[in-house]
């Protein structure tokens, strides 16, 4: 089969790994296909790599073993023995009451879960560029720590809680945390692929290496005997002194992971199935920016690009949604919208949404943007302050008394036009129905009251929402995604003594996003810039790719600065752009 291979930018990467595929088997046998197994870094890679195949064959056919780098460690799909006998990870809310607990008591809620988070996150950084947690404090400066102002001080001290007490808390709960567990899981992968070869062929497609327990198995697969590497968009033509000299080149991880593979870029063929003159000449262009110095005209690429300004946000989201509705609605294709930017994809979805249009988001939606998450935001936000505004709001919510909403709708819409002719207070009352609401809404204020700890607050929240929303609240998947989180604030809780509200939305920021199930097979796809790495459509609309939002404008580290993170073998504040 080979062992490395290229899919060119311009290329569709799912679709050329499709042709290559299918053109294999059938110069070896019919059931070469079948005994393949195919690795790619995402389940949305797997997923689209199996509709490629599926739309490339017209005939009946057996698919590839398919599997997803991130499921290596969650799901084990390969059975062995010493990943299932890995420490049970540690759960994202008990890390963060962990550290939360190393902090001062009096501190704000929000300082200590903004510190938290980011120990959290350095944590994890170290985990997975195989850095030391004790390493950052040893090559610390001390000169300088001596003579730095009082606030980089208090900083370091924090970083002791994530080269001391947290490690030692974990290994005596003996747990590890989930990066740990994932980067064991894909080393054990790789050690059993070099003890244990296959006899079958497998391939590792889309992935670069930046992680060293995935270049590891990189490495494993490229030395089976039937093994194969495929790379996305590299190009064996640049400079190769000038790409590893500048770790800003987009270019440099690959020709790094090639050098690790002992490989000459240049040397890597190419796989050009579905690759026409179009794409070509669009390569092309694309390369002649990156070279020195770089081409004051490039040739046209066929069908150039129609760039469309937008004032703000909300005309761009109504540009995109006229453009997709035309496209929908008077040809067949396919219509990819690439963005990173997470509210012009709330925006874009509620446009389309008026027209009868639901888009698939890949990303999905935070809890907090789905009716669940809202009404609990009205519902802590009348806790915090309940006035006029914040009743009525909770009031108006379309999951508040759901079981009677068109009554108790009415009801509210009189009782507002009449607190706002009167001005007075929200609980004023007048009419039997609303003293019904208002008498539940003051017994929940004094039950509120009697919360002495982090726990009694949250299973108090969680028992108010349900009965609220008639128990209508844990139905869909956001009220799933929001019954999961609060168990594991119940069986977690963070150590919080104070603003219990505040706490909570903080906390509900950090629940996994929430995916529709009316979005599967439609034609209008909402995709991020990676996952549109190894997709493609007939129309692509590029959203939102401003500078300072892609790539995002890195934040400034409060600890370690991006020299001294370069220095202990952490990645760049500025890798991605």
């Amino acid at each position: 089969m080979g062992r490395i291979y290229n899919i060119p930018f311009g290329a569709c990467f799912l679709k050329t790994l499709a042709s290559f595929l299918k053109d294999h088997s059938k110069l070896t046998s019919p059931f070469a296909l079948a005994k393949t197994h195919v690795w790619l870094p995402t389940n949305r890679g797997v997923l689209g790599l199996k509709e490629s195949l599926i739309s490339e064959e017209k005939g009946s056919f057996t698919l590839p073993a398919l599997y997803s780098l991130a499921d290596i460690e969650s799901k084990n799909p390969f059975l062995l023995k010493e990943i299932d006998a890995l420490p049970d990870a540690i759960g994202a809310f008990e890390r963060l009451a962990l550290v939360m607990g190393f902090l001062p008591a009096t501190m704000h809620v929000k300082k200590a879960f903004s510190i938290a988070e980011y120990l959290i996150t350095l944590h994890d950084e170290c985990i997975i560029s195989d850095v030391s947690v004790a390493q950052l404090e040893s090559q610390y400066d001390a000169t300088l720590y001596e003579n730095a102002p009082a606030h980089v001080q208090d900083a370091f001290q924090n970083l002791r809680i994530l080269t001391h007490y947290l490690p030692e808390e974990l290994l005596k709960r003996g747990l590890v945390t989930e990066s740990w567990r994932r980067q064991q899981a894909m080393r054990i992968l790789a050690n059993d692929l070099t003890q244990n070869p296959p006899d079958y062929p497998v391939l590792i497609a889309g992935t670069t290496g930046t992680v060293p327990a995935t270049r590891m198995l990189l490495k494993a697969v490229y030395d089976l005997p039937n093994g194969a590497v495929i790379l996305p968009g590299l190009d064996g033509s640049a400079d190769s002194k000038r790409v590893m000299s500048m770790r800003s080149h987009p270019q440099h991880t690959m020709f790094d992971l090639c050098a690790y593979l002992g490989v000459n870029p240049g040397a890597v063929p190419d796989l050009s199935g579905g690759f026409d003159d179009f794409a070509n000449n669009r390569r092309h262009a694309v390369m002649a920016l990156f070279k020195e110095p770089p081409l004051d005209k490039c040739e046209e690429s066929g069908a150039n690009p129609i760039l469309i300004e937008c004032a703000s946000q909300a005309e761009e989201a109504r540009v995109i949604s006229a453009i997709v509705r035309e496209k929908l609605f008077e040809t067949n294709l396919s219509i990819a919208v690439v963005t990173p930017n997470q509210m012009l994809t709330r925006r874009l979805k509620s446009e389309l949404y008026l027209h009868g249009i639901v888009a698939n988001d890949s990303a999905g939606a935070a809890l907090k943007d789905t009716p669940v998450g809202g009404f609990l935001m009205n519902l802590v936000a009348f806790l915090q302050n309940p006035s006029c505004a914040t009743f009525i709001h909770l009031a108006k919510h379309p999951l508040c008394v759901k079981s009677n909403r068109s009554e108790h709708l009415a009801y509210i819409r009189a009782y507002e036009v009449f607190l706002r002719k009167k001005q007075m207070s929200w609980d004023a009352g007048g009419d039997d129905c609303i003293d019904a609401f208002i008498g539940q809404l003051k017994f929940m204020l004094g039950r509120r009251s009697e919360c002495r700890s982090f726990y009694d607050f949250v299973q108090f929240l969680k028992e108010v929402a349900d009965v609220l929303s008639s128990g209508a609240l844990f139905d869909n998947n956001d009220g799933e995604s929001a019954a999961a989180l609060f168990d594991a604030l119940i069986k977690t809780p963070p150590f919080i003594r104070q603003d219990f509200e505040d706490a909570f939305l903080l906390l509900m920021s950090m629940a996994p996003s929430v995916h529709a199930e009316e979005g599967l097979g439609s034609r209008v796809r909402i995709l991020g810039t990676l996952e549109a790495r190894l997709n493609t459509a007939d129309v692509v609309i590029c959203a939102s790719l401003n500078e300072g939002n892609w790539p995002k404008t890195p934040e400034n580290d409060p600890i370690l600065s991006d020299s001294f993170r370069i220095k202990v073998g952490l990645p760049s504040q500025r890798r991605r752009q």
